[in-house]
């Protein structure tokens, strides 16, 4: 019998080298915390975008980092501008008992205790008043009942926010 080396043959090689097609070896981190005049700017090193001060105190300069700092290292990272305007959060208010003629409900947007809004003529009604009482809130674009058990909310940032509801059943 003949010696391993007869039988097969390996070679290992690293292939270090990026592909040659049109951005590959270019990565990309969306970040909503810089002070960028251009939608994406693109950096050769950790040192170039720890000159930029448009990055100052920003997120991007932390995964610039990391990313710069892999044993083999990419030659560029381009950082595309997030406008947080074009942004909102979108939730729902569910009730998750039923509404009746002599509840009392109290609405908290992101702590601030809103006036309270009592039963109307019928559940529609009621939630649309509930609506109309969250969306004169100032974060707040737009609220609407969804006529069954709820109210869908959305804020103009994209903030965590807290809305939540308090029923009060007065005798």
């Amino acid at each position: 019998m003949g010696s391993l080396n007869s039988i097969v043959n390996v070679q290992i090689t690293r292939q270090t080298s990026v592909p040659s097609r049109a951005g590959f070896g270019t990565g990309a981190f969306l970040a909503n915390d810089t002070t960028l005049s251009d939608p994406t700017k693109s950096y050769a090193s950790l040192t170039e975008m720890s000159d930029d001060p448009a990055l100052a105190g920003s997120k991007a300069l932390t995964a610039g980092g990391s990313y710069f700092g892999q044993q083999v290292s990419p030659t560029k990272l381009t950082v595309i501008r997030q406008d947080i305007a074009n942004v909102s959060e979108i939730g729902s208010l569910i009730f998750s008992e039923d509404l009746i003629f002599s509840d009392l409900t109290t609405v908290t947007v992101d702590g601030v205790e809103l006036a309270g809004v009592g039963w109307d003529t019928d559940l529609v009604t009621t939630l649309t008043a509930i609506a109309v009482e969250i969306a004169g809130v100032a974060e707040v674009a737009s609220a609407v009942s969804n006529g069954v058990d709820g109210i869908d909310i959305t804020f103009n940032d994209f903030v965590s926010h807290t809305v939540t509801a308090e029923i009060t059943t007065t005798p």
